[in-house]
């Protein structure tokens, strides 16, 4: 996409003075490949953060929470409990969980046109467990079976880990998302097996 802005931009300055319909068609088309590689960096970088990596799993959701979700006007209520010491769970299991809720709260703000969303994180010695509840509109599970990829990119993203997911909604209840995955004892941490 960035080589197509050069070619772009070296095509337009070889047209002669003259020719202002065809500046103005290319002008339009570097337009749309700039916001192209511009939409294009930001699903990259939400695809996975840098801050998930260098400052962990609760930075990079507090991040997505102002970012995308109260930026919408949703309003969020997170609550993160992390057992003190316990390490961070593996790279693995954060992006897992980052993707899950970012997948859930993505569906609030934008099928469920909820007004809330309680987000909750819990790391223990054994177990991961996130909550995503909205105050949306809800929805038939049944009926929506089959024809998106966000519920079942989820649910395989937290099998893959050995962990469940459950969805609960009705229409008019909002929805209810569960997310648990177990952590293996990690080396070096008080009653973990080496």
């Amino acid at each position: 996409m960035a080589a197509s802005l050069l070619s772009l931009g070296l095509t337009e300055r070889q047209l002669p003075a003259e020719s202002a319909a065809a500046r103005e068609s290319l002008a339009t088309a570097r337009n749309l490949v700039q916001c192209s590689l511009d939409q294009l960096k930001t699903v990259i970088y939400d695809l996975r953060p840098t801050m998930l990596d260098d400052i962990g799993l609760v930075a990079a959701l507090r991040w997505y929470v102002k970012a995308r979700v109260e930026a919408s006007g949703v309003q969020v209520e997170t609550q993160f409990d992390q057992t003190p010491g316990w390490p961070r769970p593996l790279p693995a299991v954060e992006i897992a969980l980052y993707r899950v809720a970012q997948e859930a709260l993505a569906n609030a703000v934008k099928h469920a046109e909820a007004r809330r969303v309680e987000l909750g994180l819990v790391l223990r010695p054994g177990y991961a467990a996130l909550t995503v509840f909205d105050d949306g509109k809800g929805f038939d599970a049944e009926e929506v079976r089959g024809r998106g990829l966000g519920l079942l990119s989820m649910r395989e993203r937290v099998a893959q880990l050995g962990g469940q997911l459950n969805v609960v909604t009705e229409p008019g209840l909002g929805t209810r998302v569960y997310a648990v995955i177990p952590l293996e004892p990690r080396a070096g941490v008080e009653g973990a097996s080496s």
